[in-house]
């Protein structure tokens, strides 16, 4: 076991509203080409209010059909009894959330096959964004949640305390650094998609309110 994230700097909190979060996104990684190696494949939904982080929903599993599993979370947001949501709000919680795969050059190939494979069950085609961003070393960016988590800002849905996927993942927090870590860096990667997110709407805000005074 490590020391780094425990129960006390993971709490467990009742989840916003999804209308009310800064930012929601999904997060997958699929551990393309670590099978045989014991990995897991993980898709998170986490959203951001404030400097808070809350894991909503998480699948992770090493064996089972990811691709499904992604596609699920992103349709059905909304109408899971554990993830709260006006519903008079649905419509616009779906059309700004973002849905995100994690992809290198060379697995962005096969990773379009196989979400093409998936789409052939279903009467329309769905497909995430590819996050193509150069990371640094993975323990090291896991690491830097910690602080995060030592002021109470990485928190998870209280609603699926018991979940066995949810219980798998704070497993794979409080192994760090030495056990598996696939679950928390899918939460790392979906943190700096939604900071990305939020400071471009920071900045959209900021322009409008200068171009509207320019105006004047």
């Amino acid at each position: 076991q490590g020391s780094f994230f425990t129960d006390e700097n993971m709490p467990w909190a009742v989840p916003y509203p999804l209308e009310q979060y800064d930012g929601l996104v999904t997060y997958c990684d699929p551990a393309f080409g670590e099978s045989g190696k014991g990995s897991y494949k993980c898709i998170a939904l986490v959203g951001k209010k404030k400097h808070y982080y809350d894991v909503l929903w998480v699948w992770l599993r090493q064996k089972g059909n990811w691709v499904k599993a992604h596609r699920y979370i992103a349709q059905a947001i909304g109408t899971i009894p554990q993830i709260p949501c006006n519903k008079h709000f649905l419509e616009k919680v779906k059309g700004r959330i973002k849905h995100w795969v994690e992809a290198n050059e060379l697995q962005r190939t096969e990773l379009r096959k196989t979400y093409q494979i998936e789409n052939l069950n279903h009467s329309a085609p769905w497909y995430p964004h590819y996050d193509r961003d150069k990371k640094p070393e993975k323990i090291g960016r896991i690491e830097n949640l910690e602080p995060l988590a030592n002021h109470g800002h990485l928190r998870f849905n209280s609603y699926l305390k018991g979940n066995k996927d949810m219980m798998k993942l704070r497993e794979h927090f409080k192994s760090f650094p030495t056990g598996f870590i696939d679950g928390a860096d899918t939460i790392q990667g979906a943190k700096t998609k939604l900071d990305q997110m939020t400071r471009q709407q920071s900045k959209k805000i900021r322009t409008g309110k200068y171009n509207k005074q320019n105006r004047k």
